[in-house]
């Protein structure tokens, strides 16, 4: 048994979200929330001063595994995550090979099983190898453990096809799978690096507009409207594309969204600082952007908030810009940079963006997970948000090192992280 003694719980789901409890944990299961609980012979975790919440649940991680070991393995993958308080993360399917038929399904979870620290979730592929052409067997995915189906990552990262478009919806809504799409006319992006802004005019480099993600938003809803199915669309970088998640959710369309850390926290200006390490798709764009997303998860357009976990090689990154790979590393940071300059600045409670972490992605994957509750799995990370601390990468389990918030003071580090009731964190350090 385990009891976790004095902290304040992070509860989303009641009308007095922070309060003071002790938690007894048997086996897997959490058996008991109260004041002032006792139990011979359980391992004791004393809170006191610090926050308790559900493990936090990331919707979009790139493991890398298999097939760019180098990059990043389930082993350092996880690893990354637990440490950043994430105690389920959701696998991207552009791997090689793709993650695009039953068995490959099968190998990957039963390989997560034993070499992650986490719960290891993963999509599958909508269509065969990525390419946006002939669509998986979905319902042969569903039965192998996907939770969600998606492109992301893989050749233009969502079809382009409308009719193909058309046949995925339908075919989706036969099997009761989620679509997660990646919004990005292929067309519109080709050959650009980064927002068409003031950086791109400044660093003379041919960027992209935000018109590149809304008008793939806009056709997918149109094709909605006509056959209504549960669709996240992730990422969001624009704030149009904020504007158009309002109106179709306002007319009933079943669709969630998420956005990430980088797109809430930095513009465009950081390539100015960080360069290629800023180069990220979608890419980071203006201030007028970001606010209209903090907005947009403020108010629950958006949905929920993922990493987009994306370990490249050093060499990936240390080149020129228009050369460089997209993406940065997430995992281990993502909590301490939203709490530090969100809510600590006031723009959320903690309430909220714990909200958007746990019980959000959860519902979305329809996960009996991203809550602490009697009887739920004990999936819990203990937090302290008055410590302040500097990001260093060299301290990083992820092998990625691509991040541009190295050296930023900030507050919000998981101190001990249960998965399904075993410690794997303490102290801050892996178990």
């Amino acid at each position: 048994m385990l009891l976790i003694k004095n902290g304040i719980l992070v509860n989303t789901g009641s009308k007095n979200p922070l309060q003071q409890v002790d938690i007894l944990v048997s086996g897997k299961k959490i058996v008991k929330i109260g004041k002032n609980l006792t139990a011979t012979k359980a391992q004791l975790i004393n809170a006191k001063g610090r926050i308790i919440t559900a493990g936090l649940i990331d919707l979009h991680t790139h493991l890398r595994d298999p097939g760019f070991t180098s990059k990043e393995t389930i082993a350092s993958g996880s690893a990354a995550a637990a440490l950043g308080g994430f105690t389920t993360i959701v696998a991207m399917p552009n791997t090689q090979p793709r993650m695009d038929t039953a068995e490959k399904i099968k190998s990957f979870l039963a390989r997560a099983k034993s070499e992650g620290v986490v719960n290891i979730l993963t999509t599958g592929n909508l269509t065969q190898n990525g390419e946006g052409k002939l669509l998986t067997n979905f319902a042969a995915l569903k039965k192998a453990g996907v939770k969600i189906l998606t492109d992301d990552g893989c050749g233009d990262s969502h079809p382009q096809d409308l009719e193909v478009e058309k046949k995925l919806i339908a075919a989706a809504k036969k099997v009761k799978l989620p679509v997660m799409m990646h919004a990005e006319d292929s067309e519109m992006k080709c050959n650009t690096h980064l927002h068409a802004g003031v950086v791109a005019k400044k660093l003379g480099i041919r960027g992209s507009s935000a018109e590149c993600e809304t008008v793939m938003i806009e056709r997918v809803l149109e094709l909605l409207r006509k056959n209504p199915t549960p669709y996240h669309f992730t990422h969001l970088s624009a704030a149009g594309s904020v504007d158009l998640i309002r109106v179709a959710k306002k007319r009933g369309l079943p669709i969630t969204a998420d956005t990430t850390p980088h797109h809430l926290t930095l513009t465009e200006k950081a390539i100015l600082d960080s360069g290629t390490l800023a180069k990220v798709n979608p890419p980071l764009r203006s201030e007028a952007h970001r606010k209209a997303l903090i907005a947009g998860v403020k108010s629950g357009v958006i949905d929920a908030i993922a990493t987009d976990h994306a370990p490249h090689l050093a060499e990936e990154k240390n080149c020129e810009f228009t050369k460089a790979a997209v993406g940065l590393v997430g995992l281990e940071t993502a909590f301490a940079v939203l709490y530090t300059d969100l809510v600590k600045r006031k723009l959320l409670t903690l309430p909220q963006l714990i909200e958007k972490l746990t019980t959000a992605p959860a519902k979305i994957l329809k996960l009996k997970a991203g809550e602490i509750k009697v009887g739920k799995e004990a999936d819990i990370t203990i937090w302290d948000i008055e410590t302040a601390y500097k990001i260093d990468k060299t301290k990083f389990a992820s092998k990625g090192r691509n991040t541009p918030w190295n050296g930023k003071k900030v507050f919000g580090k998981a101190t001990d992280v249960i998965v399904g009731g075993k410690i794997v964190v303490k102290a801050g350090k892996l178990v």
